[in-house]
């Protein structure tokens, strides 16, 4: 069973964290862990996996079959992400079984085609990383009184 799982740590501050409440520290791990989840979580548009014929996947209920049934497989991946900020360090997890081939590093390649997104490709994304860092720092320099 694989998960999403992303690890964010804050390495080699002891003097930057002195300064710093832990609450203050704790709130920009929670705003840099909520923009990884906002990058991950859309779904991917939908494909002809998703529409009949039979077999074919409903999302957030399961895989519907030509009897109509639908065997409500679906762990609705979408509500399943978590945040949990520390002072030092931040996860940020899906529990979803399938989330790890779906947007975590095991992605397998149809997910990609399809366009979901991946933790792979925010690592390698400039962008996706200033705006992680960008996240991280607004309640830090909000605590010292820059606007």
């Amino acid at each position: 069973m694989l998960k999403t799982d992303v690890k964010i740590e804050q390495k080699n501050m002891p003097n930057f964290k002195r300064m710093l409440s832990p609450q203050t520290l704790r709130q920009a791990g929670q705003n840099a862990g909520e923009y990884v989840v906002a990058y991950l979580s859309p779904y991917a548009p939908s494909s002809s996996a998703n529409t009949p014929p039979a077999p074919y996947y409903v999302r957030g209920r399961g895989t519907t079959y030509a009897s109509g049934f639908n065997d409500g497989s679906s762990e609705n991946m979408l509500q399943r992400w978590s945040v949990k900020a520390g002072s030092n360090v931040t996860h940020v997890r899906n529990t979803a079984s399938y989330s790890g081939y779906v947007s975590g590093l095991q992605q397998t390649r149809i997910h990609e085609r399809r366009g979901w997104k991946s933790q792979r490709k925010f690592m390698k994304s400039q962008k996706e990383l200033d705006g992680m860092g960008r996240a991280y720092l607004r309640p830090i320099l909000k605590a010292g009184g820059v606007k």
